[in-house]
C-alpha cells in the first residue's frame, strides 16, 4: 500500500507531502482545488508520461516521491532493488525535461519502473467508464477470471499459427521471386568460387607483379654487379686477394696489422657468400613470358570482388558463406511446402480446440460472474439489474479467440438486455464498475486502489449503498477515493482535504489531514455550501451513522 507521498513543485503543488493510512482514505476539495493533480501525482510515480505543463517552475526541479508498505511483488523484483519491507520509489524531472528514476535507490528506467508499478496500485478514474462502453474490452474483464497459464498457451498457439501461415503464404506467392534470387545469390557463389581464392598466396600477388614487371632490369643489375665482383677481368674478388696476399706477409709483425687482415679475410668471405647468393637468387631461365599478364588478369578479377563483396579478400570469403546460408534458407521445394502445411493444419486443428475451451472457460467465468455482479448491484441499488453476455462469432480465430463476449444488462424489469453503450446511464456506469473492481479485488493481487470520483452521476440512497461497499472493499484493500459526495466522505478512516488559495497572483494548493471537528465542518460545507448549525448537525448525524 501506499504509506507516503511526497510532491515539490508539480502543478499546484510546490511543496507538500502526505501520509495515508490503511482502509478508506478520503480526498475532497473544492471543483479545481487539485484533486485529480494529486491522482497525476501517484500516476507520475508509477511511470505516466510527464507533461511539461505540469512543472510549476520551469527552472526548478520537479520531485515526486512514494513510499509503499506490504507489497507483494515477484522474488526477482524483490531480489533485483532489494525490497523487504518497504519499497521507495522516486521520480525527477529538472529544468530541462530529463528523467531520473530511483527504485530504493537503484536507477531505472521509465520502462522497469511502468513493469513493476503494474503490481502495485490500480487507479480507476472517470474515463474508465468508456472501457465499459467499448464492448472491444469486455473480454479482459472474463479473461481476469480464466488461468493465464491456459491464456499464454492459446495465445502462444495462435501467434505461431499466424507466423506459420504467413510464412506459407509468402513461400507460394513469391516462389518465383524466390528462384530469382536463388539464381542472383548462386550467381554471386559461382562468380567468387571461379576465383579460387588462396588469402595467403594471393596477398603476394602485387608483390610478384612488381617483381615480374622488372625482371629485365632485375636481370641486368644482377649480372652488372655479378662482373664487378667476380666476373670481370678486374673484380672485387680478385683485389681483395691481392690485398690479402701482401697483409699476409707482414700481418704477424704487428698486432694491428694481423686485425686488419682478419678483417679483410672475413669481407672476403663474405663476398664470396654474396656473389654465390646473387648467382643463385633467381633463375631468370624459367621465367614464363605469359605469367605476369595471368597475374595482372588475376590481381583485377580479385579487385573487382573486394569492390563488390570486399573491401578485403576475408570480407568476400565471409560474404560467400552468408549467403550460401541465406540460400539454404531460401530453398523451396514442394515438399517443403506440403510439410508446412501438414504442420499448419496440426497446428491449426490444436488452435480450434483451444478455442473451443477458451469459449468453454469464458461461459462459465460469466456464469459465476454474472451471480456475483447482480448481487453487487442490488446492494448499490440496482436491485432489478440483470446481467447477460453475447458472444460475437468472429470470421476467423483471432488473438483473442473466435467468440468475443459483449456485456449485455437491464437495468429495469421487463426490458431485454441490451449493450451497456445503449442502455446505462453514467451513474450506472459507476456502479457497474465498481461491481467489478469490487469482484476483482480478491483475485488481482494489487493492494492499494484508487477512485476518482467513482460516484459520479448518484446521489441519495444509491449514494449511501456506494459509501457502504467502499468501506467494506477498504477492509481487504487500502482505498484513496476522492469524492464530492459528503455521504461517501463520511465513511472514510482518515479525510484528506485540499484547499487552493492566492499568493503575490500564484496559484498554490495544500493537503490537510482532518481531525474530528475539521472532517465535521468540511462535511457540513460539502452539505450545505456553508458551515451552519444545521448543516454541522447533519454532517455529525452522517458521522454517526457512518462511523
Amino acid at each position: 500500500m501506499i504509506r507516503y507521498l511526497k510532491i515539490k513543485n508539480f502543478s499546484v503543488f510546490d511543496e507538500t507531502s502526505i501520509e495515508f493510512e490503511n482502509g478508506l482514505n478520503i480526498i475532497t476539495g473544492e471543483t479545481g482545488a487539485g484533486k485529480s493533480v494529486l491522482i497525476d501525482a501517484i500516476k507520475m510515480v508509477l511511470g505516466d508520461r510527464f507533461s511539461k505543463e505540469k512543472q510549476r517552475d520551469l527552472a526548478k526541479k520537479t520531485v515526486l516521491e512514494a513510499v509503499f508498505e506490504d507489497i507483494k511483488l515477484s522474488d526477482e523484483l524483490n531480489d533485483k532493488y532489494e525490497i523487504e519491507d518497504t519499497l521507495i520509489i522516486r521520480r525527477e524531472i529538472d529544468s530541462g525535461g530529463k528523467n531520473k528514476v530511483f527504485i530504493n535507490g537503484f536507477s531505472a528506467t521509465l520502462n522497469e519502473l511502468r513493469n513493476l508499478a503494474s503490481n502495485l496500485v490500480d487507479i480507476h478514474g472517470q474515463h474508465d467508464h468508456q472501457l465499459l462502453l467499448n464492448p472491444e474490452n469486455h473480454k479482459f474483464f472474463i479473461d481476469k477470471f480464466i488461468d493465464n497459464e491456459f491464456l499464454q498457451k492459446f495465445r502462444q498457439n495462435y501467434e505461431k499459427y499466424k507466423s506459420l501461415k504467413t510464412k506459407l503464404k509468402h513461400l507460394i506467392e513469391n516462389r518465383s521471386e524466390i528462384e530469382l534470387k536463388r539464381e542472383y545469390l548462386l550467381n554471386q557463389i559461382n562468380e567468387i568460387d571461379e576465383l579460387n581464392i588462396d588469402i595467403e598466396n594471393d596477398l603476394k600477388l602485387e608483390e610478384r607483379i612488381k617483381f615480374l614487371s622488372n625482371i629485365e632490369k632485375i636481370r641486368n643489375a644482377i649480372n652488372s654487379s655479378l662482373q664487378l665482383l667476380s666476373y670481370s677481368e678486374i673484380n672485387v674478388e680478385s683485389m681483395l686477394k691481392d690485398v690479402l696476399y701482401h697483409l699476409s706477409s707482414v700481418k704477424d709483425t704487428n698486432e694491428n696489422l694481423l686485425e686488419t687482415y682478419s678483417k679483410v679475410e672475413e669481407i672476403s668471405y663474405l663476398l664470396n657468400d654474396l656473389t654465390v647468393s646473387l648467382e643463385n637468387m633467381f633463375d631468370f631461365d624459367t621465367y614464363n613470358p605469359d605469367e605476369l599478364n595471368d597475374l595482372i588478369d588475376r590481381k583485377m578479377a580479385l579487385d573487382k570482388l573486394c569492390k563488390k563483396y570486399g573491401p578485403t579478400l576475408e570480407d568476400v570469403i565471409a560474404y560467400k558463406e552468408k549467403i550460401k546460408a541465406e540460400l539454404e534458407m531460401l530453398s523451396v521445394d514442394d515438399d517443403t511446402i506440403t510439410d508446412m502445411q501438414d504442420e499448419l493444419n496440426r497446428i491449426f486443428d490444436e488452435l480450434k480446440r483451444l478455442d473451443n475451451e477458451l469459449y468453454t472457460k469464458r461461459k462459465q467465468v460469466f456464469s459465476k460472474l454474472k451471480k456475483s455482479v447482480e448481487e453487487v448491484l442490488k446492494d448499490l441499488e440496482l436491485k432489478d439489474a440483470t446481467l447477460d453476455i453475447n458472444f460475437i462469432e468472429q470470421s476467423e480465430i483471432t488473438a483473442y479467440g473466435s467468440k468475443i463476449p459483449e456485456f449485455l444488462i437491464s437495468t429495469n424489469k421487463g426490458f431485454a438486455p441490451a449493450p451497456l453503450n445503449k442502455i446505462a446511464s453514467g451513474g450506472e456506469l459507476s456502479r457497474i464498475m465498481l461491481a467489478l473492481k469490487d469482484i476483482f479485488s480478491d483475485y488481482d493481487g494489487i493492494s492499494t486502489m484508487i477512485f476518482d470520483e467513482v460516484d459520479t452521476g448518484i446521489s441519495g440512497k444509491t449514494a449511501k449503498k456506494v459509501g457502504e461497499k467502499l468501506k467494506n472493499l477498504s477492509k481487504k484493500k487500502q482505498l484513496i477515493v476522492i469524492t464530492h459526495l459528503p455521504v461517501v466522505a463520511a465513511y472514510g478512516d482518515v479525510h484528506f482535504h485540499i484547499n487552493k488559495y492566492t499568493v503575490e497572483n500564484k496559484t498554490f494548493a495544500s493537503i490537510k489531514r482532518l481531525d474530528d471537528q475539521e472532517k465535521k465542518e468540511v462535511l457540513a460545507t460539502m452539505i450545505a455550501g456553508k458551515v451552519s448549525e444545521h448543516s454541522l448537525k447533519q454532517a455529525n448525524e452522517l458521522l454517526v451513522e457512518n462511523g
